[in-house]
């Protein structure tokens, strides 16, 4: 198995004041956006169209949103430790990309807004920490992070079983009815695109 390494002055070396700054406004930036325009879309969430869904409509109905939050809790939690261990790629850069991967979902937040799926839980009756669940959002958020999260790694192994963690929610998400199959491939073709753009940045970065 080949483990793909960093040079010395982007694992080993602690970062500048400077890259931690630039690291926490985009992240600081993109998280507004993100909640901005998830506030703005909320309010006129009962006028938003429902899709036509061929998988979801093949699901039956499970409600996880309980366990999903656990889920999510620890996947992150998981994520910390591999990623300090590995030390592969440093936190100020993958917190730019975080940053930057919300700020492209609050402009599909604003340019496609979709009703709930048939078959949603009301909000009322749900067991949820998430404060807009009136309807849905293309892309998914929670998916989106978790696939760009595991695409981060370089560690084959590590990688694949956070991706497959991310499936796992996803399926989740499906059987819940809190999103639309479109939803998930959106997070993940989002976090995808981010993700290389941040590694032709750190490539460009480490030879000039």
């Amino acid at each position: 198995m080949t483990v793909t390494t960093w040079p010395a002055s982007e694992s080993t070396l602690r970062p500048s004041w400077r890259r931690w700054s630039w690291a926490v406004a985009a992240l600081a930036a993109g998280l507004l956006l993100n909640y901005a325009a998830l506030a703005l879309s909320d309010r006129h969430a009962g006028s938003f169209p429902t899709v036509h869904d061929i998988v979801l409509d093949q699901l039956p109905f499970v409600d996880l949103y309980a366990y999903g939050e656990v889920y999510l809790a620890l996947y992150l939690l998981a994520f910390l430790i591999v990623h300090a261990r590995q030390r592969e790629r440093d936190l100020p850069h993958l917190m730019m990309l975080v940053g930057v991967s919300y700020a492209c979902r609050a402009l599909f937040l604003l340019t496609l807004p979709i009703g709930a799926p048939s078959g949603a839980t009301p909000v009322d009756l749900r067991v949820s920490a998430y404060p807009f669940g009136s309807h849905s959002y293309f892309p998914s958020g929670h998916l989106g992070l978790m696939f760009l999260l595991a695409l981060s790694l370089r560690h084959g192994t590590a990688r694949h079983a956070f991706m497959s963690a991310a499936l796992v929610f996803g399926v989740g998400t499906l059987l819940t009815k809190a999103h639309y199959t479109a939803d998930l491939l959106g997070g993940f073709l989002i976090a995808y695109a981010v993700s290389a753009w941040g590694d032709r940045l750190l490539a460009q970065r480490q030879t000039g």
